[in-house]
């Protein structure tokens, strides 16, 4: 009697401290997920400020001009990250409106400088892409300021509707593009445009559109940045499928600029789970294009939430 009363304490004792054990081991487990989780959001907080300071720079660069630049191109060297440039940037001194397509060969002439010197940027700060907008049919005069709608406003009396001659001087500006970054290596795509309420103001939005492009060039040549928001608006304004125009560029999208939008207005509004474009994002063939996301006026935690649904 006595013996068995010592051998079950010894139990009660051992089990004690296995519990005990066990205990410790699942604190310590709970404790290093959440000094994980802190690592983490700091390290995310750390490198959202190095770029902020980085674009700021670089920013700052582009108003000194030439030599500023430069400045900014050995500012984002010293950083190991994969960049993709788009289209307006760096920032030139004076403010224009990049049009590829351009009627008025000044501004046809000053897009394709900027361009040119984008690439140039790229190769200089080994960024892996250049996307670029393929032009308009007439020139806008300025980007919107609405939080709205991000169209670009075109004055109604200086609009020349000629799709011909604009569509041309596209082709030719994009061959001469084309030239450019093969000559210096450099990636380029251009971006799918689309917009409900100025639709004939804008190239590239329907599928024959692309059919003709793709007679002038291959995948090798020029790659294509599918914006998700343009298609939702064009799809509408043309009345296509989403689904089909998709499948007729697949092998030439490099990248996917995604924002949401009521199929009105170019909303860039952050994506919402379980839309019609996550079988596109989620397909196969894109996972090994860049996911551009084209949020405006939206925090740093929504964006969180978006990510967490891929």
């Amino acid at each position: 009697m006595f013996m068995n009363m010592i051998l079950n304490m010894i139990i009660e004792i051992i089990m004690l401290r296995i519990i005990v054990m066990i205990m410790a081991m699942i604190m310590a487990m709970i404790m290093a997920m959440i000094m994980a989780m802190i690592m983490a959001r700091i390290m995310a907080m750390i490198m959202a400020m190095i770029m902020a300071m980085i674009m700021a720079r670089v920013m700052e660069g582009n108003r000194e001009g030439i030599s500023g630049r430069l400045i900014g191109v050995k500012i984002i060297k010293k950083y190991k990250f994969d960049y993709i440039v788009h289209n307006y940037f760096p920032i030139p001194k004076k403010s224009f409106v990049v049009n590829i397509a351009s009627l008025d060969k000044k501004i046809r002439t000053l897009s394709l400088k900027h361009i040119k010197n984008s690439i140039l940027f790229c190769k200089k700060t080994n960024a892996k892409l250049y996307t670029f907008h393929p032009g308009f049919i007439g020139d806008p005069e300025k980007a919107s300021s609405s939080n709205k709608n991000y169209d670009f406003i075109w004055k109604k009396k200086e609009v020349k509707k000629s799709y011909g001659e604009a569509f041309k001087n596209m082709i030719n500006s994009l061959k001469e593009i084309v030239r450019f970054a093969k000559k210096n290596k450099i990636k380029i795509a251009i971006e799918t445009e689309g917009s409900f309420r100025k639709k004939n103001l804008c190239l590239m939005q329907t599928p024959e559109e692309y059919k003709k492009l793709f007679y002038y060039f291959s995948p090798s040549d020029l790659g294509i940045s599918l914006n998700i928001g343009h298609l939702n608006l064009a799809s509408r304004a043309f009345n296509f499928s989403r689904k089909k125009f998709v499948e007729g560029i697949k092998n030439y999208i490099v990248a996917l600029e995604l924002s949401h939008n009521n199929r009105l207005d170019d909303q860039h509004l952050p994506l919402k789970k379980n839309a019609w474009y996550w079988k596109i994002i989620n397909d196969l063939s894109f996972a090994k294009a860049y996911k551009i996301l084209e949020f405006r006026n939206t925090s740093i935690k929504r964006i969180k939430e978006v990510i967490n649904y891929f």
